[in-house]
């Protein structure tokens, strides 16, 4: 089973399945349901049956709240690693966290953020306009991409990110440092404001004040090794700060998510630590 976490998590697989068996969900038989599931589709294979996650199999920190017990349209993106080993330089993107529009009381659906692991027979709908912001940075840098927010739910009409008895849970840092400290990205991107809102909570005082702009981008330093850059997000509602971004810039790219990606290629060249 270690090859196939290998296989979507790159060196990291059996540190980061620990990580998330121990503070985030640990069904009895652990998470290799979901990663063969996710490993079967990115192979084009068929599926099977949905291998969905009790409720009770959350850790305690996150099953406490009254807000996830009685919540509905629950799912969690697991992290992918998307790497090749002549490739030294790695970029961890940050989304905010997932979105569920199935309801399965009691359950917990799973999937990968973006759908990164479509392949292009299959795009549908936004599918297209993100990947053309991955493939460029595929090509030069490896990959970790992940959520904020591992869990998203709905409480009534509200979701997850708007109840701030989830989201001021020291868990989320502590998963996020983890990962961090696993991957040892040499840059860390986060795609719209609500991604960057929700790290900006999660920084301590120092990381707040090492805050600078640069050629237009919000950044932080994380540690002396890692610089986080905040970036639009790549879905169509956001066309307007990208080209305001972009403005000048005449990137190569058919696409404004092709651009944006390759904005951030040159921004990160540029840098010391990027």
């Amino acid at each position: 089973m270690n090859n196939l976490f290998n296989q979507l998590l790159g060196p990291f697989g059996s540190q980061i399945i620990d990580l998330l068996e121990d503070r985030l969900i640990h069904p009895s038989d652990g998470l290799a349901p979901q990663y063969a599931m996710l490993d079967k589709y990115q192979r084009g294979e068929d599926l099977g049956p949905i291998s969905w996650m009790p409720l009770e199999s959350l850790t305690p920190e996150i099953l406490n709240l009254e807000e996830v017990r009685n919540s509905g349209f629950r799912s969690i993106d697991f992290p992918v690693f998307l790497g090749k080993p002549s490739v030294q330089k790695t970029i961890m993107v940050c989304a905010m966290d997932p979105l569920c529009n199935d309801d399965h009381p009691g359950l917990i659906g799973s999937w990968v953020p973006f759908s990164i692991l479509k392949q292009p027979a299959d795009f549908r709908g936004s599918d297209r306009s993100n990947h053309a912001f991955f493939q460029p940075l595929r090509e030069q840098f490896n990959l970790y991409i992940t959520d904020i927010y591992k869990l998203y739910f709905k409480y009534g009409a509200r979701k997850s990110n708007q109840l701030s008895a989830y989201t001021k849970l020291k868990i989320h840092r502590e998963i996020l440092q983890e990962e961090i400290r696993i991957i040892q990205p040499d840059s860390i991107v986060t795609l719209g404001n609500a991604a960057k809102n929700a790290l900006a909570q999660l920084l301590n005082a120092e990381q707040q004040a090492s805050h600078q702009i640069i050629h237009r981008i919000n950044t932080y330093q994380w540690d002396q090794n890692c610089r986080i850059y905040h970036l639009p997000h790549i879905s169509g509602l956001a066309g307007g700060a990208k080209k305001k971004l972009l403005q000048d810039a005449y990137l190569p790219g058919k696409m404004l998510n092709e651009q944006l990606a390759n904005y951030l290629i040159e921004l990160l060249r540029q840098s010391p630590r990027g």
